[in-house]
């Protein structure tokens, strides 16, 4: 189903637009227009601001849980959501100088996670030990 929203100010990555509509198709930004395209379903925004989510590239924990303490699904989605609130889309949980089996489980958990997880950051310590993991074939 087509949607245009309206009424919002839109930050594009190249300017600021006012008065136009942003026009989302299937659930994906299709065109920014002048006008609400006929055939869409008009939502306004009522003055909102509409930007790119942020990419948080080194996050330990959200709102109850720390990834290096809890490496599951549950914290992995405790951070996601309290990040959403401040416009975070994406994310990569990191542990932080943890056993083997933790990061192990950590990084099941992001394999398994179903949002917008792009992969786990291992805190340097580990940076030693990665090639070696990788090399044992205990890696993706």
């Amino acid at each position: 189903m087509k949607k245009g929203i309206f009424n919002a100010v839109l930050h594009t990555g190249e300017s600021i637009e006012t008065n136009k509509v942003l026009v989302v198709e299937n659930g994906i930004i299709s065109s920014l227009e002048d006008k609400l395209p006929p055939d869409a379903e008009p939502i306004d925004a009522g003055g909102a601001t509409i930007a790119p989510g942020f990419f948080d590239i080194q996050i330990n924990g959200g709102a109850k849980y720390y990834f290096t303490e809890f490496p599951d699904e549950r914290t992995i989605d405790d951070i996601y959501t309290a990040s959403l609130r401040y416009g975070t889309t994406h994310l990569l949980p990191c542990l932080i100088s943890s056993p083997h089996e933790t990061v192990l489980k950590g990084i099941e958990a992001v394999k398994n996670y179903k949002e917008n997880i792009i992969m786990v950051w291992l805190d340097c310590t580990w940076r030693v030990h990665i090639c070696i993991l990788i090399k044992k074939g205990h890696m993706w």
